[in-house]
């Protein structure tokens, strides 16, 4: 199922390790990536797939009565993929971007979705500028930005 929703949303499903689905989505490697039109409608495909399969393990749960979770990590940042190993190759997927993935996933209530604020630029939400301006108190709009 994920597979067949992941290229329709033109990601690339790159490995199953045990019950995690490795997806991946290419954006610039440039200091405005979270800038590009094309970068946030590529998160917006990320989140949207995320949600679509907490969705669908709700659904299964509700049609089977088992007790079916998922905890979805998703960040931004590069990684490296090859075929490790020689007597029994396997595709393998490593690098920071992966381990921060891997630690918003543990994290992460049940039944959801842990981004970074990484990943919260690129889909146009820049976090910091949030919290900063909440300290500092009033909106933006009041402080002339």
């Amino acid at each position: 199922v994920w597979t067949a929703e992941s290229k329709r949303e033109k990601l690339f499903k790159m490995d199953t390790i045990g019950d995690a689905y490795i997806v991946a989505a290419w954006l610039p490697e440039t200091p405005d990536w979270h800038e590009d039109r094309n970068s946030k409608k590529i998160c917006r495909k990320v989140l949207m797939l995320a949600r679509d399969m907490i969705t669908a393990m709700e659904e299964h749960r509700t049609l089977t009565g088992l007790e079916v979770n998922c905890r979805i990590g998703i960040s931004v940042g590069k990684f490296a993929c090859g075929l490790i190993g020689r007597v029994q190759s396997r595709f393998h997927v490593m690098g920071r971007a992966m381990g921060e993935v891997e630690h918003l996933e543990q994290k992460c209530v049940i039944n959801g979705i842990h981004v970074s604020d990484k990943f919260l630029r690129g889909l146009g939400l820049d976090i910091l500028r949030s919290s900063e301006t909440k300290e500092q108190g009033g909106s933006p709009g009041e402080r002339g930005e």
